[in-house]
């Protein structure tokens, strides 16, 4: 079983983007999901639920793909 998580360089040129609330927010609740298991995305605002919505989709994307490679 591999536990590795991945944040691929679109992952992370996203979160660099983002004003320092909303990265502060989305990143939190990305660090709650996937390394707690914990899913806080009741606390983000619409718009940080898409844009995490579509990080973690990344990051899931980007681990499976490093898990199928390493595995």
């Amino acid at each position: 079983m591999n536990n590795s998580v991945v944040f691929n360089a679109d992952t992370l040129r996203i979160l660099r983007q983002l004003s320092p609330s909303d990265r502060s927010s989305i990143t939190s609740a990305l660090m709650n999901r996937v390394i707690l298991g914990d899913d806080i995305n009741d606390s983000l605002s619409p718009m940080q639920s898409i844009v995490y919505g579509m990080l973690l989709s990344n990051i899931e994307r980007a681990s499976a793909r490093y898990a199928r490679a390493n595995g």
